[in-house]
């Protein structure tokens, strides 16, 4: 798992969430809530953010310029960019769901982990998530 760690520049990015505890089920929870929302998924970038010490968990769609009303009325936020310490996990769901937690354990023992900012699931594909732990520049 090491060796697919990379140093990656993020951009910030603006989305709508719905938030939850940071548990497992709770994350599933808001997924599921965000999902219901959309009319479809395809073509729309994800993420999650989360504070560990804060204890919450956000799953975000990003904004488009058309949302459907339900969309509309969640809460904005941004994703803030910056450095982060990538590790790229690819498989079938919910197996690689299953596998971030293990995914940011590896990051922090890697990286001096800024704590201002969440750490960030983006998730490219419905196969490929980008485990991201905000690091120290």
């Amino acid at each position: 798992m090491a060796s697919n760690l990379v140093i990656v520049e993020r951009q910030s990015w603006q989305v709508r969430f719905v938030e939850g505890a940071d548990t497992p089920t709770s994350a599933r929870t808001c997924w599921d809530e965000l999902e219901g929302l959309l009319p479809s998924l395809r073509g729309r970038r994800f993420a999650a953010a989360f504070d560990v010490r804060a204890g919450w968990y956000r799953a975000c769609v990003r904004i488009v310029p058309d949302p459907t009303p339900g969309e509309a009325a969640l809460p904005v936020t941004e994703l803030p960019g910056g450095r982060y310490l990538r590790l790229r996990l690819a498989g079938d769901p919910p197996d690689l769901y299953n596998r971030l937690p293990a995914a940011f354990d590896a990051l922090l023992a890697a990286a001096a982990h800024d704590a201002s900012r969440p750490s960030l699931e983006y998730y490219r594909s419905h196969d490929v998530v980008d485990a991201l732990l905000p690091i120290l520049t």
